[in-house]
């Protein structure tokens, strides 16, 4: 199903328009004003790797990334506490989960990939 996103004028935030990569949408005429990023297109087949829910909440995703960025040195057990805190880890919610997806995010960032910007 396509899906198209026209007419629109938004104004500051995050995130203006945040897609899969693999949407079929077409975007047109939108007026996108103070966003960090204005359109975000990520990987969904990322979330397997990382072990997250196909409808995991990509924005608290890249919270989570973008906190454990911010400190430099994390260790696994400090990157289970972030994810734990985090609007995330109260989604995710069972611990087992939150530790394997703290430890893949982690892994993540240390190899300096950004596939989630």
């Amino acid at each position: 199903m396509a899906i198209l996103i026209s007419g629109n004028k938004l104004s500051g935030g995050k995130t203006g328009i945040l897609l899969p990569s693999d949407a079929n949408v077409t975007i047109t005429s939108n007026d996108l004003v103070n966003f960090d990023v204005g359109i975000h297109l990520f990987d969904p087949a990322l979330f397997g790797y990382l072990g997250l829910p196909k409808d995991a909440p990509i924005e608290q995703v890249v919270d989570v990334v973008d906190a454990i960025k911010a400190k430099p040195n994390t260790s696994n057990e400090e990157a289970v506490s972030i994810v734990s805190a985090s609007r995330l880890g109260k989604w995710l919610g069972n611990a087992e989960t939150v530790t394997k997806v703290a430890t893949s995010i982690l892994e993540l960032v240390k190899s300096g990939s950004d596939l989630l910007k």
